[in-house]
């Protein structure tokens, strides 16, 4: 395409478009509405009045719309059984295989815990410290001595009772032992 010189008023741009768009615009139909029918121009629709035209064209698209409706409703339902058919099965395998888990009778059972070690002397005597210092502490009115002389042989005694419980236990020998150990 050539750019008219600067300063030539005489060139015609609405010819030039014209010529540019006049072979596009016989192949496409510019009006998105009804009202333009090449078909009508044509002759096709001879003995047919335009607006009878109009209405059968309108017709043949709603029944398009119709037919295409129709199929996608078909198409849902389908897939509404195929997924219930897929659900069912899922539900199947799902109750088989609870029914397969919970028939077996071979899973593990724990054995039975080792029975309690009995306690030594030292540690029902530390207990017995721990708990009469307790009540001395709760009711110091029990002894007929002083209440202060009698919360501190209560506190005295709860140490004590403590302070034995903690040096009687069992020492660990393992040094791969990452837990705490009192």
């Amino acid at each position: 395409m050539s750019v008219p010189p600067r300063g030539d008023e005489d060139f015609d741009f609405d010819a030039r478009f014209a010529a540019i768009i006049s072979p596009i615009a016989d192949s496409m139909d510019w009006d998105a509405d009804l009202t333009h029918d090449s078909r009508l121009e044509s002759g096709q629709y001879d003995a047919i009045s335009r607006d009878e035209a109009i209405a059968a064209e309108r017709a043949e698209k709603e029944a398009a719309e119709h037919r295409e409706a129709e199929q996608r409703d078909a198409r849902r339902a389908q897939r509404r059984v195929e997924r219930a058919q897929e659900l069912a099965e899922y539900n199947a395998d799902k109750a088989a295989a609870e029914a397969a888990y919970n028939s077996d009778d071979g899973h593990f059972t724990p054995p039975p815990p080792p029975p309690l070690p009995r306690l030594r002397g030292v540690t029902i005597g530390g207990v017995l410290l721990v708990f009469a210092g307790i009540v001395l502490i709760a009711f110091p009115a029990l002894l007929v001595i002083d209440t202060q002389l009698t919360m501190i042989l209560g506190l005295l005694l709860l140490m004590a009772g403590v302070g034995t419980l903690v040096s009687r236990l069992r020492r660990s020998n393992s040094e791969d032992d990452n837990g705490a150990v009192l």
